[in-house]
């Protein structure tokens, strides 16, 4: 999910970015139906199914980060370190504060028992499973004016993200794969590197200067092809070295399931192109509901979790190849679900102002 949009005077509303936000907050919720019983259906047809549709939308959570950062590291934009703290990191804390705050009272209703109050807070400053993305956000926010310095200039920028495309999705990528033929080389070789202390391009910072680099840079038609090809490849890897890897060590293996990993850094560099390229205008007429749909994009990343947990208590899974049907059914209901909360909690002012 995308945060709450920077207000800009001079620059048009960037529809791509709208639709961008629309197609990533429904592959969230897409991502976390597929994933319910993943790790518990191992190994069956209906693992392997939800192995296919959860490694097609592994690029979602990414894609918003990138669209935060060309709309944040703008350079036509000046962003005060007070504007910055009141008005973004607060708004998230608090967005933060509430939800968690409705989820965990949730949880203890849905148990039938309530904890210790030092524990009830615990949870609450800990937060729902999918809430990481809150807490990962604010920690970009305090290093945007670090960020907006280095995408000054573009040799700067490159270098940048060439140390981050190295040190964050290429090596722990090859250690991974010298661990499975010789683990001790692997340890070796990982705290070898490790102890550079190359990490200030660590972590999400690089999808964020990433998303700045990819929209103000102009690519011909046989490069956007070659970064489509390389995206759609990368999603077939990611299904089938899990289904591999899986198997070969009779579990299911989350590795190549993370953000931060070389495959899911092309999908999102692929669906962030082709939408930024080909996606300039709509209609009037869509206009206004693509602008609703983007505008509740945030509150659909705070509340489809609960709703999804509410309704799949009550929606029996199918098994085998009904889901394939299912999935992307359940997906459709929870999201729109989601939006119709939404858009009725942003009708009142308090909610709109300071939660959602």
């Amino acid at each position: 999910m995308e945060p709450p949009k920077m207000e800009s005077t001079n620059r048009k509303r960037i529809i791509a970015f709208d639709i961008l936000r629309i197609i990533a907050a429904f592959a969230v919720v897409w991502l976390h139906v597929s994933a319910q019983r993943w790790t518990n259906t191992f190994p069956s047809l209906e693992w392997e199914i939800r192995n296919v549709y959860d490694a097609f939308v592994r690029w979602s959570v990414p894609v918003f980060v990138m669209i935060s950062g060309a709309l944040f590291l703008d350079s036509s934009k000046t962003i005060s370190l007070k504007r910055l703290y009141r008005k973004n990191v607060v708004r998230i804390v608090v967005a933060f504060l509430f939800w968690s705050v409705i989820y965990v009272v949730y949880s203890h209703l849905k148990k039938g028992q309530w904890d210790s109050i030092p524990f009830f807070i615990r949870l609450i400053i800990q937060g729902p499973v999918h809430f990481w993305f809150l807490k990962m956000l604010i920690g970009l926010y305090i290093i945007i004016p670090l960020l907006r310095t280095i995408v000054a200039k573009r040799r700067d920028e490159v270098y940048f993200l060439c140390l981050s495309l190295i040190t964050v999705f290429i090596l722990p990528l090859i250690w991974k794969i010298v661990g499975y033929l010789n683990y001790d080389l692997a340890f070796f070789l990982r705290n070898t590197t490790e102890s550079l202390g190359l990490n200030v391009a660590l972590g999400y910072s690089g999808y964020f200067v990433l998303g700045h680099f990819l929209y103000n840079h102009q690519f011909g038609r046989r490069t956007r092809m070659l970064i489509y090809a390389s995206g759609f490849i990368s999603f077939v890897c990611v299904a089938f070295f899990t289904h591999f890897l899986s198997h070969h060590v009779n579990r299911a293996e989350i590795y190549l399931y993370d953000n931060l990993n070389l495959f899911t850094l092309l999908e999102a560099a692929a669906v962030f192109v082709w939408v930024t390229s080909t996606c300039h205008q709509v209609s009037p007429s869509v206009r206004r509901y693509v602008i609703s749909l983007s505008e509740c994009s945030f509150g659909i990343y705070l509340v489809h979790y609960l709703l999804w947990d509410i309704i799949s208590s009550r929606i029996p899974v199918p098994s085998a190849w009904w889901l394939l049907l299912f999935i992307p059914v359940f997906t459709i209901l929870v999201f729109a679900l989601s939006y119709l909360v939404i858009r009725v909690l942003r009708s009142v002012p308090f909610m709109k102002r300071f939660v959602l």
